[in-house]
């Protein structure tokens, strides 16, 4: 929040968060050349966007009530979230129990790889097993568990399982 009021400060067009949208880029350097800023080549903008959603992220880091915890994210099978916890379950049985509630985690995650399926869970794509049907969509996720699937989020967690 401190680096959005020195963009302000300095009349910047827009604010981008990491991990950077390409289109919200897009859209940013198409609003600077609406307001007269110098043009960019498009080549340019096409290097930096290939960049961008080529980049991914490798290590998160957890906090929790023993310390900080370096977790490689393709480890991580599922996220749990209690109130102002939240619970990471790691390939091997692992759990890290993090001070953080699990929307502080959500937002840090690669879109493409992590999915909310449920108000209390966020799951990794290339750990789910099986979509079952019982008790209105379960996941049964590479650790063995199972992990409900909210209604009203089935549709997007389906196409997001067969495009992956």
């Amino acid at each position: 929040s401190e680096y959005a009021i020195k963009a302000f400060r300095y009349n910047a067009i827009d604010y981008l968060l990491k991990p950077v949208d390409p289109f919200q880029l897009q859209e940013a350097v198409e609003k600077a050349s609406q307001q007269g800023v110098p043009h960019i080549d498009s080549h340019q903008l096409e290097n930096l966007i290939q960049s961008l959603t080529t980049q991914k992220l490798e290590k998160i880091t957890i906090s929790s009530a023993e310390g900080l915890h370096f977790v490689e994210v393709p480890s991580i099978v599922r996220i749990e979230g209690d109130g102002n916890y939240a619970t990471f379950h790691l390939r091997g049985g692992e759990q890290v129990l993090a001070s953080k509630n699990m929307k502080a985690y959500e937002e840090l995650l690669p879109a493409g790889q992590f999915i909310k399926v449920h108000q209390s869970h966020i799951v990794n794509l290339h750990c789910v097993k099986k979509l079952l049907q019982q008790d209105g969509g379960l996941l049964q996720m590479a650790d063995g568990s199972e992990v409900p699937l909210a209604r009203r989020r089935k549709e997007a967690v389906v196409a997001a399982l067969r495009g992956r």
